[in-house]
C-alpha cells in the first residue's frame, strides 16, 4: 500500500543523495573540521545547542556559528542544502556520521549531535542502529531501515530511520553514512 511507495521514494532520496558528489564533500569537510577541534562534542553543543537563540525544534535556524574553528564556516557551507532536502521531503531530520561513529552535522541537532554512535549515550538508539547496520554495506545493497520506536533525542516521539553509505565520489573511499529521521 501507501507506506511501501512513500518509503520506495524515501530510499531512492536517500541513494540520490548518497551517491552525491556534494554529500560526500560534505562528510569529508565536515568530518575533517569536526576531527580537528579539540573538544568536538562539549563545543559544538554548546555553539549548536546550549548557546544557540533558537529553541528546541527550531535550531536548524543557525546557519552560520562562531565554533572558534572551520566548522563554523564548513557547517554554513553545507546547512542550507540539507535543511533543504529536509524541509522538501517532510524528514523529520538529516545526518551525516563519519566511520567512526561520530554524529558530525544534524540539521536540527537534537540531543544527538556531536555524539559518538558507537561509545556514545546513544549507541543502543534507532540512530546507532542505523549507522551501525549501514556503515558496512556496499553501495549496491538495499538502505538499512530500523522501524519506529520512541527516540529520547526527539521527547521520546516514534522515530524511524533509513540509512546508507556515503563512498568519496573519485577514489571510492568509504567515509561514512548519511542518515533521514522520518516522521511518523
Amino acid at each position: 500500500g501507501s507506506v511501501s511507495s512513500v518509503l520506495k521514494t524515501i530510499e531512492r532520496d536517500l541513494e540520490l543523495v548518497a551517491s552525491s558528489p556534494l554529500t560526500a564533500t560534505a562528510l569529508k569537510d565536515l568530518t575533517q573540521a569536526y576531527r580537528a577541534m579539540e573538544n568536538p562534542e562539549e563545543d559544538l553543543r554548546r555553539v549548536f545547542i546550549t548557546e544557540s537563540e533558537f529553541p528546541l525544534g527550531e535550531k536548524n535556524n543557525l546557519v552560520k556559528a562562531n565554533t572558534g574553528s572551520s566548522y563554523g564556516f564548513r557547517h554554513a557551507d553545507y546547512h542550507p542544502y540539507f535543511n533543504d532536502i529536509r524541509a522538501e521531503m517532510g524528514y523529520y531530520d538529516v545526518f551525516l556520521i563519519d566511520v567512526e561513529g561520530n554524529l558530525v552535522y544534524s540539521v536540527f541537532k537534537e540531543n544527538d549531535f556531536a555524539t559518538n554512535l558507537i561509545s556514545g549515550q546513544w549507541s543502543n538508539s534507532g540512530l546507532g542502529q542505523a549507522f551501525l547496520q549501514a556503515i558496512d554495506l556496499d553501495a549496491s545493497e538495499p538502505a538499512a531501515f530500523i522501524d519506529f520506536a520512541p527516540y529520547e533525542p526527539s521527547n521520546f516521539a516514534p522515530a524511524a530511520f533509513v540509512s546508507r553509505p556515503v563512498f568519496d565520489t573519485n577514489s571510492g573511499k568509504r567515509l561514512g553514512v548519511l542518515a533521514y529521521q522520518m516522521p511518523i
